[in-house]
């Protein structure tokens, strides 16, 4: 009975940390990208050209919720829920043999699966909240992942078998079908290497081109759906065209030549860290271990030494890791934080792995099979790949968009920790291990999103704000959802929402804004005239008819950095007609403070336009 208490345990805290999160999807809001995706998702149709299909899916899936954002929420946690699920699903099969004859194999399962849950929530609550392609490109990869797990669990054992791991597979090719219309990098790269597993996994030839076109089969079966009920091809060529519509910023920042430059320079940093943060904790394990081999040739040693140093490494790299401050943010230091600590991990297992010499040389996974060591070396090669297959073809640091498919790399690290554990004999090192990783990856969930979340960088009023303060309920959108809001925020939101309602705002009406909020529209319930990125540019402007210009409402942000960028609006009003402030009448003003910097909001109506019979609500 007491055996099953610790897994009981880690499976709770894992339940704990998604009830967590479902208890957050109705605070917070954040101002610039994830207020973008929400309108883009109120919207879809509004986004003329993009390198992403991820809101005709939130516009899909926002719809079906009847466009309440807490429900749309809910059901993003719900598919990375289910991600997670397939995944820790796959590795518990697919490592069936490395826990098969552990003394307390309960453990081992409820490690895994722990492992992967929480790994793939990492990043959940601060970047993916509301549903957007990071999220459905974190969604694709860890469920490709896992049903490619599933279909190698198959390829051998049975006749029976042999049908339930192509189908598998085939579940596979639509996840990665998805992550090709989400974020095409992603796609293209796992087509390329999934294939190339499958290819290389023990068996006969005929079997492997096989299992190669089953996945391919799920890659086009999805392709299918998508044109045929989602989006036709040539919406879908015109929307990732390059052309001069598109602003030339992004065409240049995503060359794939300075992307592949700019992610080794991020790599490169990253393992720079990692040597100034653990280097004396691996020298000193490294060194430890080789000298106990010697000395052991010689003179008589306790056993459990080597277990005692694995102990010791693992309970100084969580030490220096809270030293050292790595904690989750909304921002990039502190998601390449989270991203070091759990690489030192996988380093370190690998330190002691060589560190043992000839015995870790002794097949890994405890199987009768020949090939078993190809098998372990394909899935660990396979999983420390994937976040970064995950995070390519981005602009930020590789390294912080790998935050946002955790899985894997966790999942490895729980392979490693398990094979470590049995060749130095330490199941209870293992117990260890496996405490401080999940540990920090569950507190790093919950504290991270609590005290720093990454909405909470760009309120109003009070820039430290946390998910605790997020308490006055606030009605947002057009069907109107409500959330909850700090004070300062949900004032700015109720205050400008209503006075475009008693301005005779409609649902789906424009508003043209000029500052950097654009996403500020969401608020509304309003269409972005032009391009809805979070950064409004003039140039977006053209995008629109001349009659949808003269009808939008102007949201203004007058600060002494930005005046000349409103200025740089006068041209594209005149030449389509505005007679901006001339022919507008401001109906609200408020100040407030965000990135530190206290400026004046303003929202203008076309004098033209007639009010709408309305009390005024505001307290």
């Amino acid at each position: 009975m007491w055996s099953h208490l610790p897994p009981a345990l880690l499976l709770v805290a894992t339940l704990a940390v998604a009830g967590f999160l479902a208890w957050a999807s109705d605070r917070g809001i954040d101002f610039e990208d994830h207020s973008m995706m929400l309108m883009e998702a109120r919207f879809p149709e509004e986004v003329r050209h993009n390198f992403t299909a991820g809101h005709i899916y939130s516009g899909a899936l926002f719809e079906a919720t009847g466009y309440d954002i807490v429900a749309l929420r809910l059901c993003g946690l719900l598919l990375m829920l289910a991600a997670a699920s397939v995944f820790a699903w796959g590795g518990v099969r697919l490592l069936r043999p490395l826990y098969r004859n552990a003394p307390r194999p309960a453990w081992a399962r409820a490690e895994i699966i722990s492992a992967g849950v929480l790994g793939t929530l990492l990043y959940y609550q601060s970047l993916m909240m509301d549903p957007g392609y990071n999220l459905y490109n974190a969604f694709a990869m860890t469920a490709a992942a896992g049903f490619l797990l599933l279909g190698l669990c198959g390829t051998e054992s049975s006749r029976e078998a042999v049908p339930r791991s192509s189908v598998a597979l085939c579940l596979s090719g639509l996840c990665v079908g998805i992550a090709l219309f989400v974020k095409i990098s992603t796609g293209i790269l796992l087509l390329g290497v999934l294939p190339l597993v499958l290819l290389a996994w023990p068996g006969a030839p005929r079997q492997r081109w096989t299992r190669a076109l089953a996945l391919l089969v799920g890659v086009g079966i999805w392709c299918a759906i998508h044109f045929a009920v989602l989006q036709s091809p040539t919406d879908f060529r015109n929307m990732m065209a390059s052309d001069s519509s598109l602003p030339g910023g992004l065409q240049a920042a995503y060359a794939p030549r300075r992307l592949i430059a700019l992610a080794f320079h991020n790599l490169v940093d990253l393992h720079r860290q990692i040597a100034r943060d653990f280097a004396p904790i691996y020298v000193v394990t490294a060194g430890a271990l080789i000298l106990h081999a010697r000395l052991a040739r010689r003179v008589r040693l306790p056993r459990a030494l080597p277990a005692l140093v694995m102990a010791a490494a693992c309970l100084g790299l969580a030490w220096k890791a809270y030293a050292v401050g790595l904690s989750q943010g909304g921002w990039v230091g502190d998601a390449i934080g989270v991203t070091r600590f759990h690489l030192s991990w996988i380093y370190l297992m690998l330190i002691l792995l060589a560190a043992r010499g000839r015995a870790a040389r002794i097949d890994p996974l405890a199987d009768a099979r020949p090939d078993a060591l190809r098998r372990s070396a394909l899935v660990a090669l396979l999983l420390a790949a994937l976040p970064f297959l995950a995070a390519a073809g981005t602009t930020n640091p590789i390294t912080m968009n790998a935050a946002l498919g955790l899985g894997p790399w966790l999942l490895l690290c729980a392979f490693l920790i398990l094979v470590t554990a049995r060749l130095y004999e330490a199941g209870w090192v293992r117990d260890l291990a496996v405490v401080l990783v999940v540990a920090f990856t569950a507190v790093q969930i919950v504290s991270g999103a609590t005290l720093r979340p990454y909405f909470g960088y760009h309120l109003f009023g009070r820039p430290g704000a946390t998910l605790l303060d997020q308490t006055v309920p606030t009605e947002v959108g057009n069907p109107a959802s409500v959330l909850l809001l700090d004070p300062p925020t949900s004032a700015f939101v109720r205050r400008f929402r209503e006075a475009a309602l008693r301005h005779g705002f409609q649902a789906g009406d424009d508003i043209l804004v000029t500052c950097a909020l654009a996403a500020t529209a969401v608020f509304f319930g309003s269409r972005h005239v032009g391009l809805p990125f979070s950064y409004a540019r003039p140039r977006d402007v053209s995008m629109a008819s001349p009659e949808r210009l003269r009808r939008a409402f102007i949201f203004t942000r007058d600060a002494p950095c930005i005046s000349a960028r409103l200025e740089s609006w006068q041209p594209y009003f005149e030449e389509h007609g505005i007679e901006f402030p001339e022919g507008y009448r401001r109906v609200e003003s408020m100040e407030a403070v965000i990135h530190g910097e206290r400026s004046r909001y303003e929202l203008w109506v076309p004098a033209r336009a007639a009010p709408r019979e309305r009390a005024d609500t505001r307290e």
